[in-house]
């Protein structure tokens, strides 16, 4: 079954935007520190890091239908998961849209 839509995870977004703010931190406190090669390689995880949040990665599978039917059953079903983090989320609501008979 394919996907719908592929977007940004919002799970591995946060963990990338947490791992970014962990390097800075770790940048900032190894100031003068330690040897300059040992900084630039946290600089340059850094970097990477800021690369990755501004342009992040695809990897959310999107799965959606809508619907009603001739009963006037209205039908929304979605669903997601990450292919990485294993974040998952699902949602379906059925409902008859048809007013009662009186």
């Amino acid at each position: 079954m394919s996907a719908d839509a592929i977007l940004v995870c919002p799970k591995c977004l946060k963990n990338t935007v947490e791992q970014l703010s962990t390097a800075i931190k770790d940048l900032e406190d190894s100031y003068a520190n330690i040897p300059i090669k040992e900084y630039n390689q946290k600089k340059d995880k850094v970097e990477s890091l800021i690369d990755k949040v501004a342009n992040p990665d695809k990897n959310l599978l999107e799965y959606y239908e809508i619907s009603i039917n001739t009963r006037g059953n209205f039908f929304v079903s979605y669903g997601c998961r990450c292919e990485v983090c294993n974040f998952q989320f699902s949602f379906t609501h059925l409902q008859n849209v048809l007013p009662e008979d009186k």
